[in-house]
């Protein structure tokens, strides 16, 4: 028997013969107890750490492009269906990227009309006709209506999203967007060149400077749609009217300016026998794709400065799975979280 008195000859106190001899004494419940605490403290710390390390390498991430979208697990029951994805775009890349194409499709339509003209080669293995920047249906017709066929797209998304805000211009927007998917139609197919033979029968031949006769239609398409847009001009933000403006200078000066010079030339001297023709055809085209990537860059850029993100969702509505991407702002007032978009003031 163990006694409580300090005095007893040869015994130890209770409390230092408790310290002796430890969890000995303690219930088994209250072991138990403690050493469920111990792991889940272990668990914690373990948990915080590796989020930390988490959070520092997803800084250096070196594919920032297509990043999966956080909050959404992939569904257990379809194996093949993957968590939405964000699409980053940045306006300055895109048209860095469109206009160091451009000038590429400058320099080999010049090289290979210098190839033509001054060393005789005249098919260059199928080459000339695919960079030259006078023929239909080749490289450079490709691209000119892809581009324009974007700015029709970036458009009409404009324009659905001021529909739904109930924007006054919201069908100016869904106007310019028809007109650049005829001119991407027009780039692709040369309806324009279809309209030659019947307005010259109509009203005969013009010469010198409107020697290509369907520049007199064009111009006057063009003061029709700028005075039918000037309201509509003048309620964009400044950023994006100088923009437009810009663009459509670029644009109009190739397509009407240039090709009227070029009319001149061709009425002289003929077409398509020459290198200056050829030099007149390089800044006509080159002044067109130059005014359509501006143009871009503008539509983009008035995406990211007045809407946080756009969602696109493809999918039945009867479809248990959809696929939903999203096209965000990259500009750093947009923050993106699991839970959407937070806007920073």
């Amino acid at each position: 028997m163990i006694q409580s008195g300090p005095s007893s000859k040869g015994l130890l106190p209770r409390d230092k013969l408790r310290e002796q001899l430890g969890d000995a004494l303690e219930p088994v419940g209250l072991q138990a107890r403690r050493g469920v605490l111990q792991e889940q403290s272990s668990e914690r710390d373990l948990s915080g750490s590796l989020q930390h390390v988490m959070a520092i390498l997803a800084r250096f991430r070196p594919l920032r492009v297509f990043r999966a979208n956080p909050g959404l697990k992939k569904d257990k029951a379809s194996p093949h269906t993957f968590p939405p994805f964000t699409l980053l775009i940045s306006p300055r890349k895109v048209a860095l990227v469109l206009t160091l194409v451009v000038l590429s499709l400058i320099l080999a339509h010049v090289c290979v009309q210098y190839l033509k003209f001054f060393h005789g080669h005249d098919t260059q293995l199928g080459f000339e006709r695919q960079l030259n920047l006078d023929n239909e249906n080749n490289i450079p017709t490709w691209y000119s209506s892809s581009t324009l066929l974007f700015s029709a797209i970036l458009l009409a998304v404009i324009g659905l999203a001021n529909k739904r805000r109930s924007n006054p211009y919201a069908f100016q927007w869904l106007g310019l967007a028809a007109i650049f998917l005829y001119m991407s139609l027009d780039e692709a197919a040369s309806l324009h060149e279809m309209m030659d033979l019947p307005m010259l029968e109509a009203i005969g031949y013009f010469h010198g400077l409107l020697f290509f006769t369907w520049v007199v239609f064009g111009a006057i398409f063009v003061l029709v749609v700028a005075l039918a847009y000037l309201r509509f001009l003048a309620a964009l933000p400044i950023q994006t009217r100088s923009l437009f403006l810009i663009a459509g200078g670029l644009y109009v000066g190739g397509a009407l300016g240039i090709e009227i010079l070029g009319a001149r030339h061709a009425y002289l001297y003929g077409f398509g026998n020459n290198f200056a023709y050829a030099m007149y055809v390089a800044c006509e085209e080159g002044l067109e794709m130059l005014g359509n990537v501006v143009f871009l860059y503008a539509l983009l850029s008035h995406l990211d400065s007045t809407m946080s993100g756009v969602h696109i969702l493809v999918g039945d509505e009867t479809s248990e799975h959809t696929l939903h991407i999203d096209v965000e702002s990259n500009s750093p007032k947009h923050i993106h979280t699991g839970a959407g978009i937070l806007r920073r003031e």
